[in-house]
């Protein structure tokens, strides 16, 4: 059978496909819009599509093929489309949970507001560390602690005057007992006009 078949020789020119410019319907590459969609890749589109879609935690997009393909081209290109929706994520932000430093706190803020709240406490920061200082060291601050530690004393002391009439009106006396550096209070009872404390009246019993 192939000696019964003809072959023609085919010339140069032919093996090969070239575009003729004068069937073109513009001038220059200028006239020419660019193209925005991915030619040759509907399905591997879609399921891109979908995936950025997804709003739920713990998915991801695994994108593999051969080299120069246009893998890198066709995911800017869609991530450019969504940010162009407006569909931007937002900024999350780890503060410190005082109450269990080991678990921070997360503040979720809009897009890029992340870097402002984080310059914000640091200016915050800042002025504490130049005004506190300066607040601790006023006259108006010494005055006002020294008014406190007045207030606190006179409120302690009207407390043991009132318990002190309770425990008498009961037959029992107020003492104050020395130990060590410390002065503590104690309830001892009243025997002939005395207060006497319990071990020297387990003596006496």
């Amino acid at each position: 059978m192939a000696q019964n078949m003809k072959f023609e020789e085919v010339p140069v020119e032919k093996l090969r496909w070239r575009c003729r410019a004068d069937k073109l319907e513009f001038k220059t590459s200028d006239d020419v819009e660019p193209c925005d969609w991915i030619i040759g890749q509907d399905r591997a589109v879609k399921a891109i599509k979908l995936g950025l879609d997804i709003k739920s935690v713990g998915y991801n997009i695994f994108v593999a093929g051969f080299v120069c393909t246009g893998r890198m081209t066709a995911i800017k290109h869609l991530l450019e489309q969504l940010e162009r929706r407006g569909d931007i994520p937002d900024d999350k932000c780890y503060v410190n949970n005082f109450r269990n430093p080991d678990v921070p706190k997360v503040i979720s803020l809009p897009a890029s507001q992340g870097k402002l709240f984080r310059k914000n406490m640091e200016d915050l920061i800042d002025s504490l560390k130049r005004n506190i200082p300066t607040v601790f060291e006023s006259e108006a601050y010494k005055d006002r602690r020294k008014e406190l530690a007045r207030e606190s004393e006179e409120g302690q002391k009207a407390i043991l005057e009132e318990f002190e009439k309770q425990v008498k009106q009961e037959g029992f006396a107020l003492v104050q007992i020395q130990m060590g550096p410390f002065v503590k209070p104690d309830v001892q009872p009243v025997i002939e006009g005395k207060p006497v404390s319990l071990a020297k009246l387990e003596k006496l019993v």
